[in-house]
């Protein structure tokens, strides 16, 4: 799978948790989830941790 594939934007990242981007925000601010650097745009977050935490209910 192509790296960009595994990382996603702050708001695909909402969409996949069904959450607006202040709640995203507020579970970066947890600890919830970890924002990840992209060599390529920067500010991201891995796909599968992102649908972890959906399955956690997070």
């Amino acid at each position: 799978m192509d790296d960009a594939a595994e990382h996603i934007s702050d708001e695909d990242a909402a969409a996949l948790l069904g959450v607006p981007l202040e709640q995203l925000e507020a579970m970066v601010d947890e600890g919830v989830l970890v924002v990840v650097d992209h060599e390529d745009w920067g500010r991201s977050f891995l796909r599968a941790e992102v649908l972890a935490v959906r399955n956690l209910g997070g």
